[in-house]
């Protein structure tokens, strides 16, 4: 009954993790299994064009699913039901631009034109006759560095709808195109853009003296920043303005190898009772108790492999009954021979075994029963 309440408890708390883990997006093993769902996928045929963004037979990132996959759960009635939305894409790529106007100065003054976009972040495809725009990426899940899926796609085309992005881009010009708003600005800036891993876009308005100091070098090094560029740092190091402070990201990368013994565990039970099974008799000094009269014998018949001919074992017969003629012992025939708590080997006949005890050679051995053990042999 315990086993009952413990098998319903653990089913209870299995249904209640994957429920939590579904409100947080996440597909609980319970729910499918990896193997499950790349069985499932693997059946499913598209038309030309559409596909998985992952292929059921890429192994090494099928994990990726369970990042982009939307799962929702709802009750109907006395059923639990999981929804699984998978994405499926086409075959066109994008090319993704994070748009960042770049101010430039006017006759060496304080005066900076710059061009304003009218949106942060441009799709324009490889072959570049559409595009989207996108105000951020929260339409968008990402599928490696650098590669993101994304839906809710407006899609224009270059040709028909030309915006400034894409003008700039397709059909680069000396002047700037009418669709392109501009903007003046009169300041004294000092403006920094991360743009990836240790690095950064700088707009200075004035040279600006920067101090880099790293952990693996005690000496600061002084450099002089003006105008645009692009500013990149080692790991473990510090760049300081008047105004600002940049830290530069660090990461430590090890190799782990984990170490699994060469057994098999499926065969390990067998082999040791086979070896226990298979003890040397010889070695045995405990008494052997046949059938139910009582009688004992202090020798066991064992089964050698040997060559020896049938005439040499009826030689060393003849010894034995010649040396236990004064104690030879009338046995019964009996169904069983149990020895007290040894390991032994089953014969099917004392015919078929080299006995070097005359008197077994009578007694029609059919099963060998281990005194202490939990099953005949």
């Amino acid at each position: 009954m315990s086993q009952v309440i413990n098998d319903l408890k653990e089913e209870c708390e299995a249904e209640i993790s994957s429920i939590l883990f579904a409100k947080q997006n996440i597909i609980h093993p319970s729910v499918i299994t990896p193997l499950s769902l790349r069985e499932e996928l693997s059946k499913i045929k598209f038309n030309t064009n559409i596909e998985f963004p992952i292929s059921p037979v890429d192994i090494e990132n099928f994990y990726k699913y369970f990042s982009i996959c939307d799962i929702t759960v709802s009750y109907d009635g006395q059923i639990l039901i999981y929804a699984i939305k998978i994405p499926i894409v086409n075959e066109k790529i994008y090319t993704l631009y994070n748009l960042i106007p770049l101010p430039v100065r006017k006759d060496n003054s304080s005066i900076y034109s710059y061009i304003d976009p009218s949106f942060p972040y441009l799709l324009l495809s490889t072959s570049k006759t559409d595009y989207c725009r996108f105000k951020n990426l929260t339409s968008c899940k990402k599928l490696a560095e650098e590669e993101y899926l994304c839906s809710q796609m407006v899609v224009h085309l270059t040709s028909q709808r030309p915006v400034c992005e894409t003008l700039l881009r397709v059909t680069p010009s000396s002047t700037v195109p009418e669709d392109c708003p501009t903007k003046v600005v009169k300041a004294h800036l000092e403006l920094w853009q991360p743009l990836s891993s240790n690095s950064w876009l700088f707009i200075m308005t004035e040279p600006t003296m920067a101090s880099i100091s790293c952990e693996q070098n005690s000496n600061i090094i002084d450099v002089q920043l003006n105008n645009i560029g692009i500013l990149k740092l080692q790991q473990k190091c510090k760049c300081y303005t008047f105004s600002t402070v940049l830290y530069a990201t660090s990461g430590n990368t090890a190799n782990h190898t984990n170490f699994i013994p060469n057994i098999d565990l499926t065969d390990d039970c067998c082999v040791k009772q086979r070896e226990f099974l298979n003890e040397d008799f010889n070695e045995i000094e405990d008494d052997v108790v046949f059938g139910e009269s009582g009688a004992k014998s202090d020798h066991v018949c064992v089964q050698h492999d040997s060559d020896d001919t049938e005439e040499e074992n009826n030689q060393n017969l003849a010894m034995n009954m010649e040396q236990k003629k004064d104690k030879a012992t009338p046995y019964a025939p009996s169904e069983r021979i149990k020895p007290a708590g040894m390991g032994v080997q089953e014969y099917t006949s004392a015919r078929s075994s080299c006995c070097n005890c005359s008197e077994m050679r009578e007694a029609p051995l059919r099963r060998l029963e281990v005194t202490g053990l939990g099953f005949p042999y």
